[in-house]
């Protein structure tokens, strides 16, 4: 079983060992994995783990939650938690947790995802444009695109580009749009929509 725990559809991160450095899981106490995914940083976390200490997983993406929990259920100090990280204190003191020796996240989408046509996040593969980080969520991209009018449609889009605008050089900028021919924003090519 301790074998089958390497193996894992979700990718396997590249920066384990500055990770476990940083967090320093050896010393014990209770960590927080905020971003589970298929629980990666996890198991190098477990594996540094002495006995007593503990590792909280929280990920809302439903799939991850069941793919670490099968793959670190050989861990009993280890919990799997559905839920968004932005809600981290609430549901640690559910579970009578009142702080952590060290927090990781992982910030980014998951490649597991970007891979999945079925999620609808890939402009590589042809699939139902969805996009939900976790599909229990009501509304999928493909509802927004198809449901909401032209101007809801174009209010989202302007506040976009105005964070994009904001927070990013035109120059250094490419824009990939999901579901439509590609599309690259760059400087002196006119914007589809405007940035006042």
């Amino acid at each position: 079983m301790l074998n089958d725990i390497n193996t894992s559809s979700y990718h396997t991160p590249i920066m384990l060992p500055q990770v476990l450095s940083l967090l320093r899981p050896e010393r014990g106490g209770t960590y927080v994995d905020g971003t589970l995914g298929g629980g990666g940083h996890s198991l190098g976390i477990l594996r540094s783990l002495p006995a007593g200490g503990r590792l909280f997983g929280i990920d809302r993406d439903g799939e991850a939650i069941a793919e670490a929990s099968a793959r670190l259920s050989v861990f009993p100090n280890f919990t799997a938690v559905r839920g968004n990280f932005f809600q981290l204190t609430e549901l640690l003191n559910a579970r009578g947790v009142n702080g952590a020796d060290g927090i990781l996240l992982d910030l980014g989408v998951s490649s597991h995802q970007l891979d999945d046509a079925e999620r609808g996040f890939s402009y590589g593969s042809e699939a139902r444009l969805d996009m939900r980080m976790d599909k229990s969520a009501p509304l999928s991209a493909h509802d927004v695109v198809n449901g909401y009018d032209t101007a809801a449609l174009l209010v989202g889009l302007h506040k976009i580009a105005a964070v994009i605008a904001k927070n990013s050089r035109l120059d250094d900028l490419h824009v990939r749009n999901i579901g439509l021919d590609e599309i690259e924003l760059a400087h002196g090519l006119e914007s589809p929509f405007y940035i006042s």
